[in-house]
C-alpha cells in the first residue's frame, strides 16, 4: 500500500481549501479499500472517506487519522432487461460520466442530473437530485464495506431510508461505510421530465411550434448542461460546493411562523413568494429567496462570498480559508433566522471540525 503522510487536502476539495491529512490513501479497487481499512484498524486510526470533494468543507486544521480517496471505476450494463436495465457504476466514477454513458445508451432516469459535480458514491449517499429527478427514484442497490469490521453489505433502495438530500449512509450510518459500487435501475422507454420552468423555457419555442414535440435524451442533457452553466460557477475555475444550503420543507405550524415573520419584515408580497405547496400540509420554502430577502446576496467574509448570480452558492474568490467560508455561512444562517425565523441547514459535509466548533456554527443565538 502507498499510504502517504501529511498530504494537502485542498487539492481534493472543490472549495480549494483545507489543511492536511495525517495519512492518505487512494483506493482504486474494493480490495485496496479493504486493505487500507485493515491498516487503519491495526493502527487505531479514525477513517475519513473522500470522493469527488464537491460537497465538503475541510477544516483549515486538516483531518486526523487516515483519509481514503475512493477512486473505484467502471460503468457497465449488467441486466439486459429490455425495459428497465441495470447500470452498475464504481463509486469513484465522476457522476457526469455516468450520466453521459446512460444518455449515449438511451437509458432514461438521470439525464436531468447532468453536469452535477462529484462522484457516484456521493450521489447515492446524499440522495442527490436536480430538475425533477433524484437518486431515490433510480437507485437499485449500494455495495459498501463496514469501516470498523471490514464486512461487506448491500443496501437495497428501501434500506437507504431516503429523504430530501438524506439517506441512512449520511445520517444513522454516517461515517460507518465505504461505498464501492452503485447500481441504478433505468428505463429504455423515453420519459422526458420537463416539470421545471427552466427546462420548459429552454424548449418553449419547439413546444409551441412543433406538434407532439418530445426532446430526446441527448437534447435534454444538452439543455441541462446549458441551464446549469448559465447560472452556476464552474468549480474548476471558481471554488465552490454548489448549493450551500438546503431548501426548507415546513409543516403548517412552522410555515405560518416563517410566513408571518417575513410579512412583518418584508411585506405581504414577499410572504406570498417564499414557498409552494408540496404535499398535504408541507410547503417547500426557497432558501435562495430568503437569503436574497435579507439582503445578503454578494456578502463576503474574507475570501468567501455569496455568488452574485446564485444566492445559495458560496464561492472562494481566490484566497479564502475554510474559516472564511464557515464564518460566512454562520453569518447567513443567523441573519436569515433573525429576520424570518427560518433555520437554514447546510448541504456540505464538514470534515475535521470538533464538536464545539460545529455546535458554535449551528447556534443561532
Amino acid at each position: 500500500m502507498d499510504i502517504q503522510r501529511n498530504v494537502e487536502l485542498a487539492q481534493f476539495s472543490s472549495f480549494k481549501v483545507g489543511g492536511k491529512a495525517d495519512y492518505f490513501f487512494e483506493g482504486n479497487s474494493r480490495s485496496e479499500a479493504m486493505e487500507a481499512l485493515s491498516f487503519a484498524r491495526a493502527q487505531n486510526l479514525p477513517v475519513t472517506i473522500l470522493g469527488g470533494g464537491s460537497n465538503i468543507l475541510i477544516s483549515d486544521k486538516g483531518i486526523a487519522g487516515l483519509v481514503i480517496l475512493v477512486n473505484i471505476k467502471g460503468i457497465k450494463i449488467i441486466d439486459q432487461n429490455p425495459d428497465q436495465p441495470l447500470l452498475e457504476i464504481g463509486a469513484g466514477e465522476l457522476w457526469d460520466d455516468a450520466v453521459a454513458f446512460a444518455a449515449a445508451n438511451n437509458l432514461w432516469g438521470i439525464e436531468n442530473m447532468s453536469a452535477i459535480p462529484g462522484r457516484v458514491g456521493a450521489f447515492a449517499s446524499g440522495n442527490v437530485g436536480a430538475y425533477g429527478q433524484e437518486a431515490s427514484q433510480v437507485l437499485q442497490s449500494v455495495k459498501a464495506v463496514n469501516i470498523k469490521t471490514g464486512e461487506s453489505k448491500t443496501f437495497f433502495n428501501p434500506d437507504m431510508q431516503f429523504s430530501y438530500r438524506k439517506s441512512i449512509l449520511n445520517t444513522a450510518e454516517k461515517g460507518n461505510y465505504v461505498i464501492t459500487t452503485v447500481t441504478l435501475r433505468l428505463q429504455k422507454e423515453a420519459n422526458p421530465n420537463l416539470s421545471y420552468k427552466d427546462v420548459q423555457k429552454y424548449f418553449e419555442k419547439r413546444l409551441a411550434n412543433e406538434t407532439d414535440f418530445q426532446p430526446s435524451i441527448k437534447e435534454i442533457r444538452v439543455a441541462i448542461i446549458a441551464i446549469r452553466g448559465a447560472k452556476l460557477p464552474e468549480p474548476k475555475i471558481i471554488g465552490n460546493a454548489g448549493s450551500f444550503f438546503k431548501n426548507i420543507f415546513a409543516e403548517d405550524a412552522d410555515f405560518k411562523t416563517i410566513q408571518e415573520t417575513v410579512k412583518k419584515n418584508f411585506g405581504q408580497e414577499a410572504a406570498d413568494k417564499i414557498s409552494f405547496q408540496v404535499d398535504g400540509s408541507t410547503r417547500k420554502i426557497s432558501a435562495a429567496y430568503l437569503i436574497e430577502l435579507c439582503g445578503l446576496k454578494g456578502r463576503a467574509v474574507g475570501g468567501a462570498q455569496i455568488y452574485p448570480k446564485h444566492s445559495l452558492i458560496i464561492v472562494n474568490t481566490g484566497n479564502a480559508m475554510a474559516g472564511d467560508i464557515l464564518n460566512l455561512a454562520k453569518h447567513i444562517r443567523r441573519e436569515v433566522f433573525a429576520k424570518t425565523k427560518a433555520v437554514l441547514m447546510p448541504e456540505p459535509i464538514f470534515l475535521g471540525y470538533s464538536e464545539p466548533e460545529l455546535q458554535e456554527f449551528y447556534d443561532l443565538t
